[in-house]
């Protein structure tokens, strides 16, 4: 999986994305940290796993986009390829060197208690969620601000804290209005959380002791 996602994120042309990739591969532990301590991808190489799935799912939706003949999004020119590998495959990259193993318990199907590693969360950059993932990369690399919105805003109106602010949800709602990337890597994220990832059993790829 690693190796299929540098090769991905290579293409993407964009000053200082070497030294981000060398930064993500000797300081931090992107490649193998679960994607959660406790839903989607909570095992070990869970985020790379739910990065690429993200990816995969978010070429279904431009694909589909394409065959509906949604002219008036230009769709190819809204939603350029490398855009959609940069924040399809980076929207997370806020959990880095954030999860902590940790040793917690099931009841199997005798009603017997069972001891399995799993993880919990010492965040690191306490900036939010998808406001995060755009600091630091704005360190590395220039995101434009289609970019920036599509990452920030990744979570769509599954993000509850967007309740609490009608600016914000205003702010939200412009985005997924006028800025196809920002809805297909929403629809993607969301679509790769709970169909294609949620079905996994921690208790089976976790490590029982």
């Amino acid at each position: 999986m690693k190796a299929e996602f540098l090769s991905l994120l290579r293409q993407v042309q964009r000053p200082g994305m070497d030294n981000l990739i060398e930064w993500m591969e000797t300081k931090t532990d992107f490649f193998v940290a679960p994607a959660s301590s406790k839903f989607h991808g909570c095992f070990k190489y869970g985020l790379v796993r739910h990065s690429l799935n993200v990816y995969y799912a978010a070429l279904k939706l431009v694909d589909m986009a394409r065959e509906l003949g949604l002219q008036e999004k230009n769709i190819d020119q809204t939603v350029p390829s490398q855009s959609l590998i940069l924040c399809c495959l980076l929207h997370d990259i806020c959990k880095i060197n954030q999860y902590k193993e940790t040793v917690k318990f099931f009841k199997d199907d005798t009603n017997s208690w069972q001891k399995y590693i799993s993880y919990e969360i010492e965040k690191q950059i306490p900036l939010g969620h998808g406001s995060a993932s755009c600091a630091i990369l704005q360190t590395m690399i220039q995101l434009n601000m289609n970019e920036l919105a599509a990452i920030m805003w990744h979570m769509g109106m599954t993000d509850i804290g967007l309740m609490m602010s009608p600016y914000t949800k205003t702010d939200l709602m412009q985005s997924m209005n006028d800025i196809p990337l920002v809805q297909i890597v929403a629809q993607a994220d969301y679509f790769a959380s709970f169909m294609m990832e949620k079905e996994i059993d921690q208790k089976v790829v976790n490590r029982i002791i």
